[in-house]
């Protein structure tokens, strides 16, 4: 679980090629952290993160679309599974043109700023009749149906994916011997494929994560930073594909169809994208997917799949924290389900965390990520992800007043919602939008001023009133977080909390939430941190000694949580490492439903086992004093430990902390306080740790909490239907500082 999330975290560059099928049909869209569309026109459009590969010098992200300058008559458009700053396009006369950095240095010498975002011709690859972008190459195929492969000046070849016979550096085209009849090209980063005429599916490069199709066993993760030990510098057939006709791979895995329209995958199954059950380590062989109609399209996503069905209906499995399968569940191994689409859909393509469809009218859908720097696509909807919602290569940025912020209508295509929607802002009616049910997004025409509202929500169908729900929701340019950090600093933490919690009880009565209940016993005087020190027989650390003085001992989460989700504690000599996790796998045991215990509960059993391990008793029995619990992670005072920059607690008890074999970081699941105050400055963290607390409290609530910044840049709120059914409320991504 761990390692998933930090491979979601931290992979922001990951993209899959759409569906190129055996009739060469144009590849219209790409997505990576940047999202090209060619247009009718033929013209490339761009949006996304501030990369080369969108065809631009400005440094700001961005979720609407710009034309790349320099391109006319273009049919198709390449990004890379795993790099950004190189993109590629191919026009109708089969003119290949490419452009970013990595082909700046290779066309022109040498890096250059200017020229790294404008698209250059390469002739030698004229006549292509359609391509792959890999990290280090192009592999093409010309109107002869051979194979040809064109470096980057930085290419090593180490795995043979260039088909050269040797895994030596090149430069300049390459063909590659023995395939004459070939029909589509795909690469990710150390691989390179090939389907033919007689439906066979070749690769050459890296077996790496049985890519290949070989050697399906027990994943080693080395194989995530070493492929040389796989290379295949020769075309080799992969096994168990027969009368395929189109293929779509990922960097982890690979998805082929076949003439009958079976899907097959292969390769890495965590999310359960390949339609098994989710496995980290194995590497499947190809394998026949099932659950699925016959079906005319496939696409590949970094951690997801879509299928087209021969109805026009478009399935996705996978994961699906960024909405990639079409819906806001956010699981981390979603199984098949339908996406909702106002039409039919006739070919889709598959992005890093997002993915799109055209459907049969010829307009073109996307969902998931939408965040600017993960190719964000949508200039209206600026939260973090989306339902499928339509694109549109002229929408810009709705600017709005300084400090108010715009509603917009989150609907995740569901058609069957109403016909009107009307807004009350302390019972007057400030504003009416009529759905318009091709679109999953909407944008009310109204700006909601800065300060605390309650407001109605009323849904109106052909019937009449569907349901009323009421909420709050707070507007701020950044406001009310700084009145409340000057609030702690003037009156203490606690005084702060309750303040808030008066003024949005104040504007709508009983807005209170259940988890948030706050327990203080008060300040801690200077006589008796003196008394503890002495019966310590040594000085508290410096940072947690100022926090018992200026907030106190005290406990924020649920009235009934054994585990708090923010607390202060005093001095206890009693505790042990072992007394604290057994208290927490007791709450377990219990089926606790305690924040922390949920959030920690993988690991709270990976400890518990732990102490049976070398060193283990050694840990239970460690003294310690337990310091304080900020934002989910435990902080221990443990006065028998050595400084800090003596050495990490993986080495001190290296069974106990696991490290995770990719980031090599330690797993977070414990703070540690010393003498010398080097891992936590402890008021801080506090005061962080009890603000995120209680925005996330009174989200949960259903009050929401957005910014409208000074500048006129804003989050805006969205009007979602609630999972009660019981009408639609306003909702946001979170609080959002300026």
């Amino acid at each position: 679980m761990f390692r998933k999330t930090m491979l979601s975290m931290v992979c922001l560059l990951v993209i899959s090629t759409a569906l190129v099928a055996q009739d060469a049909s144009p590849q219209k869209l790409s997505a990576s952290s940047v999202v090209l569309l060619a247009a009718t026109d033929g013209r490339v459009y761009a949006s996304g993160d501030a990369t080369s590969e969108r065809g631009d010098r400005s440094e700001e992200t961005r979720n609407h679309f710009l034309p790349v300058d320099g391109l006319k008559e273009i049919d198709s458009v390449y990004l890379h599974h795993d790099w950004t700053d190189r993109a590629a396009a191919l026009d109708r006369q089969g003119r290949v043109w490419v452009w970013g950095h990595a082909w700046t240095e290779t066309l022109h010498g040498g890096d250059n700023a200017e020229k790294s975002v404008q698209p250059t011709h390469v002739p030698e690859l004229d006549g292509a009749e359609s391509l792959a972008l890999g990290s280090q190459h192009l592999i093409v195929i010309d109107k002869n149906r051979r194979v040809q492969t064109f470096p980057t000046i930085s290419c090593d070849n180490e795995t043979g994916f260039l088909g050269a016979g040797d895994t030596k550096s090149h430069r300049g085209v390459i063909s590659v011997k023995g395939i004459e009849d070939a029909v589509q090209v795909a690469a990710n980063g150390e691989t390179s494929f090939v389907l033919r005429a007689d439906g066979s599916v070749w690769g050459m490069g890296s077996g790496g994560m049985g890519l290949l199709g070989r050697n399906a066993r027990q994943a080693n993760f080395l194989e995530f930073e070493d492929n040389s030990k796989n290379a295949n510098p020769q075309p080799i057939q992969i096994q168990g594909l027969r009368d395929i006709k189109a293929i779509s791979i990922s960097g982890r895995f690979g998805l082929a169809l076949d003439k009958a329209g079976n899907v097959w995958g292969w390769g890495v199954n965590d999310s359960g994208q390949l339609g098994s059950v989710a496995d980290d380590l194995a590497r499947l062989p190809p394998t026949r997917m099932r659950g699925l109609k016959p079906c005319t399209a496939i696409a590949a996503g970094y951690d997801f799949m879509l299928a087209l069905q021969t109805d026009g209906t478009v399935m996705a499995q996978g994961c699906n924290i960024y909405g990639a399968l079409g819906d806001k569940r956010g699981e981390l191994e979603g199984r098949l389900r339908q996406v909702k689409l106002p039409a039919a859909a006739k070919s889709i393509y598959a992005g890093q965390y997002n993915a799109f469809a055209e459907l049969i009218d010829g307009e073109i859908f996307g969902w998931g990520a939408n965040d600017p720097s993960v190719g964000g696509f949508h200039p209206r909807a600026l939260f973090s992800s989306i339902p499928p919602t339509q694109l549109d290569v002229d929408m810009r940025p709705k600017p709005a007043k300084a400090g108010t912020v715009p509603l917009v209508v989150y609907r995740e295509g569901d058609i069957e919602e109403p016909e009107q929607l009307e807004v009350f802002i302390k019972d007057e009616s400030v504003g009416m939008l009529t759905i318009n049910k091709r679109q999953a997004i909407d944008e009310f025409k109204l700006e909601i001023p800065e300060g605390v509202h309650g407001y109605r929500i009323k849904s109106v169908d052909s019937e009449g009133s569907r349901a009323d729900r009421q909420g709050v929701i707070v507007v701020s340019s950044g406001a009310m977080q700084n009145r409340f950090r000057k609030s702690v600093n003037e009156n203490g933490l606690i005084a702060a909390v309750e303040t808030l919690k008066k003024r949005i009880n104040d504007a709508v009565p009983g807005v209170i939430p259940s988890t948030l209940d706050l327990k203080s016993d008060g300040p801690v005087s200077e006589e008796t941190l003196q008394r503890i020190e002495a019966r310590l027989g040594k000085p508290l650390p410096k940072s947690y000694r100022k926090a018992l003085k200026s907030i106190g001992p005290f406990r924020l989460g649920p009235a009934n949580a054994e585990v708090p989700l923010v607390a202060l504690y005093a001095p206890d000599p009693t505790w042990t490492v072992g007394k604290w996790m057994d208290k927490a796998v007791n709450s377990v045991k219990r089926g606790s439903e305690d924040p922390w215990i949920r959030e920690r509960n993988e690991e709270i059993d990976f400890y518990s086992q732990s102490f049976d391990m070398p060193g283990g008793q050694r840990l239970r029995q460690q003294k310690l004093l337990i310091g304080a619990v900020a934002g989910y992670e435990p902080y221990f005072l443990a006065p028998d430990l050595p400084a800090c920059d003596d050495g990490s607690m993986s080495q001190l008890w290296p069974d106990f902390f696991l490290t995770d074999i990719e980031s090599g970081e330690e797993w977070p699941s414990f703070g540690w306080i010393n003498e010398r105050d080097c891992d936590l400055v402890m008021l801080d963290k506090l005061v962080d740790a009890v603000e995120g607390y209680v925005w996330g409290a009174y989200g949960s609530s259903g009050v929401a909490f957005v910014a409208g910044s000074e500048s006129g840049t804003v989050q805006q709120a969205r009007v979602v239907p609630l999972d009660d059914e019981s009408g639609f409320g306003i909702d946001s991504d979170g609080w959002f500082d300026d």
